[in-house]
């Protein structure tokens, strides 16, 4: 169905057709030359339904230009539409259904559909196949006791070991298989888990060798959890208090004998990076969760972090949209970026992430938790080790990274997105993941000579993170993503994104094989870039009006380059002039005859 309308443009209205597919929101203008001199790209006004978060309406009968729909995309886009006065309505209830109308199935989103039409896609590339829990451990050097491994037929001792969930029944939006220390039974882990909250007990999440460390310390590791249940009289679980003391003192051969003396160790082997604010992981006990009480987690040191919960950065988030929604009225953009409060937690994100790598450096294990573990812990847990680890800067490694730390460990897109609930000022609605990939594009902005891909590789995740087109983030956690047979009836967005790869290379980027340390990104607010690619993409003219100038860091990250290069090319000269002279004063008889021994022919 389509209906023909006036678009506004600033003060400018513009006469053309909208309509509706099964997944997108498409306007076309009447006049095909207004792209051209307003310089309009074509998908600003294609917008996928599922990005659209709120609509509203006008009616007067009285002045013709108030009566309109709105429309406001997730992406910063804001679509104003003028109709006669008795069509209002019908378009408004039309479209709603379409958008932020009654929920949805998981089975009833495009992703479904777009599988018939392009299954091929899946089947060239396989971007199902991208992440492998076995094998990317094996990758980190870790050496994990299998699930069949029998203690009275074997000849070898292991540190980490699976623990079987394939039937969701430990936890069940962890995946099937979990890494936990070998020296904790299994029945010490499972009642672990019940201290903890929605029983996501600690798993491992990174394992990091060390060679010639200070500490003495072969090996360090990252885990993640959820809040324990200490609840407001402080109750303790012995068997969760083995656990954490396992966690930094993994070795097998050691002796696990927890005490109920009290005492902090000052050389403490675990440190607990709480991403909550002091005070609201305090109001937490009062619902019988909490923090763990380092009294009796003698091995442990806990920090917090003070970044907050999902409730303020949904409200952050949407004082960032409106410098898109309503340029007009924002005519100090810097005054109003920084009243939204999204660069501040950005701050704060990035600050526990550099704390965390200085953690690792120092061959401290870290265990890292919010409340249920899913959301600021996925952050976290995947920003430190994108600052750690090179192969997650290249494009097959991030792949990896997001498989891992949001997908397999239970970030919930369902709710988070809002695929299935579209009613804007639903609680759990939350642009976790979005700004987790505006993390990574501010380490990205200060260092980009160290990432394989490019800006528009984080944006193109972040779209298709909402669009629903591909089944990669339609659930909260691996059982749903079996429940909805999502391998089997969707595309991944890895295959997509495998399909457009030399568009997202990165032509700074110089790997350094030699690498030992991590990054390092500064979290100072005046250092943090507004994510244009995301945010102002479709408004080109928004950098005009608001003043924004091009990045300084990339001109004169642009120049250094350069001059590396003719560093490079300089050295190379001095070289060959250095084996042109060592040739002139070899005797001829000695080229000639080496000469001779590289023309013979080989044995084969």
């Amino acid at each position: 169905m389509k209906f023909e309308t006036r678009l506004c443009i600033r003060d400018q209205k513009f006469a053309g057709v909208i309509f509706a597919t099964y997944f997108r929101l498409v306007f076309q203008f009447d006049n095909e030359d207004i792209y051209k001199v307003y310089h309009i790209s074509k998908d600003t006004y294609d917008i996928p339904l599922a990005f659209i978060i709120k609509m509203e309406k006008s009616l007067d009968r009285k002045v013709p230009d108030n009566n309109f729909v709105d429309f406001y995309s997730q992406d910063g886009r804001w679509v104003r539409l003028l109709f006669p006065f008795d069509k209002v309505e019908q378009v408004y209830q039309f479209f709603f259904a379409f958008t932020v109308g009654p929920n949805v199935g998981i089975k009833d989103l495009y992703a479904f559909e777009y599988f018939k039409a392009d299954s091929l896609l899946e089947q060239r590339y396989n971007g199902w196949r991208v992440f492998d829990m076995e094998r990317e451990f094996r990758r980190q050097g870790c050496d994990i006791q299998p699930l069949d491994y029998r203690e009275e037929t074997a000849n070898r001792k292991y540190t980490f070991k699976y623990l079987d969930n394939s039937k969701f029944d430990i936890c069940s939006t962890y995946p099937r298989k979990l890494v936990v220390p070998t020296i904790v039974s299994d029945e010490v882990i499972k009642k672990c888990a019940k201290f903890r909250s929605r029983e996501r007990l600690p798993i491992l999440a990174y394992y990091h060798p060390l060679k010639n460390h200070r500490s003495g310390r072969p090996f360090v590791t990252i885990w993640r959890s959820s809040q324990c249940k200490s609840g407001i009289q402080d109750a303790r679980s012995i068997d969760d208090e083995t656990m954490l003391l396992a966690l930094g003192e993994p070795d097998p051969e050691s002796r696990i004998k927890p005490e109920r003396t009290s005492g902090f160790h000052a050389n403490y082997t675990l440190h607990i990076y709480d991403a909550r604010p002091y005070l609201n992981a305090m109001a937490n006990r009062v619902n019988g969760k909490g923090f763990e009480n380092t009294e009796n987690y003698r091995n442990a040191k806990i920090e917090f972090l003070d970044i907050e919960n999902i409730h303020h950065i949904r409200d952050a988030h949407a004082k960032l949209l409106t410098l898109s929604y309503n340029p007009d009225n924002n005519n100090n953009f810097y005054t109003q970026l920084d009243s939204s409060k999204w660069l501040q937690i950005m701050s704060l994100l990035l600050t526990g992430a550099n704390k965390i790598v200085r953690s690792v450096k120092e061959g401290i294990s870290v265990l890292i938790h919010c409340s249920d573990g899913w959301d600021r812990t996925s952050q976290l847990s995947a920003l430190a080790q994108l600052l750690i680890d090179p192969y997650y800067r290249t494009i097959e490694g991030f792949k990896v990274l997001v498989e891992k730390e949001f997908v397999a460990f239970g970030h919930q897109f369902t709710l988070r997105c809002a695929h299935i609930n579209k009613l804007l000022g639903d609680k759990e609605r939350a642009p976790i993941f979005l700004q987790f990939l505006d993390a990574v594009f501010q380490v990205y902005q200060q260092q980009p000579a160290e990432f394989e891909f490019n800006s528009e590789f984080l944006a193109a995740i972040a779209y298709h993170a909402y669009d629903c087109r591909f089944g990669t983030f339609l659930t909260n956690s691996e059982q749903d993503k079996l429940l909805f047979k999502l391998q089997e009836e969707t595309v991944s967005l890895w295959s997509f994104i495998e399909s457009k790869r030399e568009s997202y290379l990165n032509i700074f980027y110089t790997p350094d094989e030699n690498r030992k340390e991590a990054l390092y990104v500064s979290a100072q607010i005046r250092n943090l870039k507004l994510w244009e690619e995301w945010y102002l993409k479709h408004w080109p003219s928004l950098k005009r009006l608001w003043g924004i100038n091009e990045p300084e860091v990339n001109r004169n990250f642009t120049v250094k380059f350069i001059s590396m290069l003719k560093e490079e090319l300089l050295a190379k000269d001095e070289r060959i002039k250095e084996l042109e002279a060592l040739l002139n004063n070899t005797p001829k008889e000695i080229v000639e005859e080496e000469t001779k021994e590289q023309e013979l022919p080989s044995d084969s």
